[in-house]
């Protein structure tokens, strides 16, 4: 869920300043999570009480659908019950604590912070500084030379810099590895080198993104720039053999990879049928990944 958030997110820093937010909020000594093992745990109370849960003089309780997500709690339809009867508050706040204290409940904050940490990116004047200075020591001699395209405008510094610098290896090596941190616009960066490539190219280009990143970033951004690209998602390919899988698209060669670590299983059905289709003509990739979490190769 957080996941799907952060890819419609990427290019917001206000986004991450929350998530920065959220990381200092939970990390106070007050705060604590748990998680429930055991059965499949559905249940959504939110419970506020003052003085204090055991000595509840007033208090307010909302039982109902809504999940502790934007969505939920601001987004989508949900029915929910409110109430500030204390005699309610308190059966609710004893349910609560029961779940809360039973042996099937384990402490989960520490594993919480740092799945909330691996998104964090910092925003702050030093690393702007350091940025600068390596783009200006590490520059390509052919960003002076490209001129001001359309394309690059909406672009952050740091994504002009991904873009010219893949657009060059590209020419270099026929394929190009853009692994920007989680929130820089990894998905921009790479929609980038195929808008590029594509004004100046007759051939046609293709890519491969997971379905719900095909079925929102990538179709918004396409309409944004006005140029779309044949697209297959990644679970259809796995759903084919790989010998199948990319039959209809042999006359591309130029290819992009949403999420590429999802293809880094030699012996799936994906992996598979991407390295058939690498090894049937000479083709220019870019492969895109952005994954913190991702602790193995």
């Amino acid at each position: 869920m957080l996941s799907s958030e952060l890819m419609q997110n990427e290019d917001d820093i206000g986004y991450f300043q929350l998530l920065k937010e959220a990381v200092d909020y939970f990390s106070g000594n007050k705060v604590e999570v748990k998680i429930v093992n055991g059965r499949f745990f559905h249940g959504k109370a939110y419970l506020g009480a003052s003085p204090s849960f055991s000595d509840i003089r007033s208090g307010f309780a909302s039982v109902g659908s809504s999940n502790f997500t934007g969505g939920g709690l601001a987004g989508n339809k949900e029915l929910n019950m409110l109430t500030t009867d204390r005699e309610v508050v308190e059966e609710l706040s004893e349910w609560f604590m029961e779940q809360w204290n039973d042996g099937n409940s384990r402490n989960f904050k520490d594993k919480f912070l740092e799945l909330l940490k691996n998104y964090v990116t910092t925003h702050s004047p030093p690393y702007e500084v350091v940025a600068k200075a390596l783009y200006e020591v590490y520059s390509p001699p052919q960003l002076s030379q490209m001129g001001r395209e359309d394309y690059l405008k909406s672009l952050y510094p740091h994504q002009v810099l991904s873009y010219t610098r893949a657009r060059s290896i590209l020419q270099d090596y026929g394929g190009v590895v853009i692994a920007d941190s989680t929130g820089l616009g990894e998905n921009e960066g790479g929609h980038k080198p195929c808008h590029g490539c594509g004004e100046v190219r007759e051939e046609p280009a293709s890519h491969s993104p997971p379905k719900t990143a095909l079925d929102t970033t990538w179709h918004d951004e396409m309409n944004k720039t006005h140029f779309h690209m044949d697209s297959i998602n990644t679970e259809l390919i796995s759903s084919n053999p790989p010998d199948t899988a990319l039959r209809d698209y042999q006359d591309r060669d130029f290819i992009i990879i949403d999420e590429a670590h999802d293809f880094r299983t030699p012996s799936s059905n994906r992996y598979k049928a991407l390295q058939e289709f690498m090894a049937s003509g000479k083709r220019e990739v870019v492969l895109l990944t952005a994954t913190p979490p991702l602790t193995t190769a």
